[in-house]
Order: C-alpha cells, then sequence, then structure tokens
C-alpha cells in the first residue's frame, strides 16, 4: 500500500539518464531512461525526479515519461535539463518501506546555488546557498534534501548550508557532478518546519500535523 498522496525518504534508488525534453510555454515533456530492475510501474504514480514530485504519464521499456506543468518548471531546475543530463530517482514510500532518510514530499521549497564543493580526504563538503527565508528551517544537524538526497546539514550560516557528501552518496547519487554555480532543487525538512511554527507561537495538533504531513506537507 502507498502512503496518502505521496511520501519519500531521500535515499535514492536508481541514477539515469534524461532520453529526451521537449519545452513549450505550456510545459515540459521529460523522458528518462527506465532502470531495468522496475517491473512493476504504474501510470499515474509518483516519482521524484531530482528530487521533483512527478507523475508518471508514460511506460516504454527502455524509457520513463513525465509531463511537467508550467508551475513546476518554474519553481524547480526542471527546466534546465538536457539530453544526457543525469538525475536522481525515488518511488514513492510504501507502508511496509523503512525511512532511511528523512519524510520527503517533493515539493520543492527554494532553488539553491552552489557556492563552493570542496574535496577532502574521505568525503566532499558542499556548500548551498539559500533564500533567506528558508534558512531558519536549516539548523546544524537538522535534515535537508538537496536534488531529492536526505542529508544532514553540517554547518548552516545566515546565506548558507553545508553538507558532508560521504563516498556512498557521491557514488550513487548524482551530487559528485555538482560545480560552483549550478542550481539545485531544494526541500526543507518537513519536522523542522512544523518546530519552528511552535516555537513562534503557530500552533499545530498532533493530528493536524501528521495528517498534513502523509498528505506532502504543512503548510
Amino acid at each position: 500500500m502507498i502512503l496518502p498522496n505521496h511520501m519519500f525518504t531521500g535515499i535514492i534508488q536508481h541514477v539515469v539518464a534524461v532520453r529526451f525534453i521537449k519545452k513549450d510555454s505550456g510545459g515540459i515533456c521529460l523522458e528518462i531512461a527506465r532502470p531495468k530492475v522496475w517491473k512493476n510501474l504504474q501510470k499515474g504514480e509518483s516519482i521524484t525526479v531530482d528530487g521533483v514530485c512527478l507523475t508518471l504519464s508514460g511506460i516504454a521499456k527502455n524509457a520513463l515519461r513525465f509531463d511537467v506543468m508550467a508551475q513546476t518548471r518554474g519553481l524547480t531546475t526542471v527546466a534546465s535539463l538536457q539530453k544526457g543530463s543525469i538525475v536522481n530517482l525515488e518511488r514513492s514510500l510504501r507502508a511496509t518501506d523503512a525511512v532511511g532518510g528523512h519524510f520527503v514530499a517533493g515539493h520543492v521549497d527554494a532553488v539553491g546555488t552552489v557556492r563552493t564543493v570542496t574535496h577532502e580526504p574521505n568525503n566532499d563538503r558542499l556548500t548551498v546557498t539559500l533564500p533567506r527565508e528558508f534558512l531558519k528551517y536549516c539548523p546544524a544537524r537538522g535534515s535537508v534534501a538537496i536534488k531529492g538526497v536526505s542529508l544532514t546539514i553540517a554547518e548552516s550560516s545566515k546565506t548558507s548550508i553545508t553538507v558532508a557528501l560521504v563516498p556512498y552518496t557521491l557514488k550513487h547519487t548524482n551530487l559528485g557532478l555538482l560545480k560552483a554555480a549550478d542550481s539545485v532543487n531544494i526541500e526543507i525538512d518537513l519536522i523542522a518546519r512544523y518546530i519552528h511554527a511552535q516555537v513562534s507561537g503557530i500552533r499545530y495538533n498532533q493530528i493536524d500535523f501528521l495528517g498534513a504531513l502523509l498528505r506532502g506537507g504543512v503548510a
């Protein structure tokens, strides 16, 4: 059983290439390579592509197709994709699945800009500039999704966040391809938003919050 609406965990399942993309004023037609092990796909199911929740509209032997609305195009990095671009994929969380990362809705809150990528002996350190209104939800040791990848925030400043990318993450996602000035999809942690609302005097009762969480976000 799939949880209501859709939820994800930020644990990337596959990294594939864009096969075809057509852009017009009404939106985008996006086609990506189909992971060979995905056998039981259904039209209408939700899949995150670089952290953007998209509805699967077409299934072929070697490809998956999505129709991207104009609003999504304007709020995410989907329009910057080209044929050959590498994207992260994750299917919707099912009720029996383990939550390996943190709850992710696939609703992009902001587009961040890579400030620096620093290579260290055991990991890379990625610093991303965010709009100031979202930094209040990004404390050190909190969670954030960058291009759909669940990450722990190592440092947080007045203008940016820094995360560590361990070798496994670099191998199994596309984050190792990032360079300074690249744009990335950012989704803040739903629970961090809830906690901030609580301490700011905006009240959600627990039932309302959990219902909103399962529906895909807390306003």
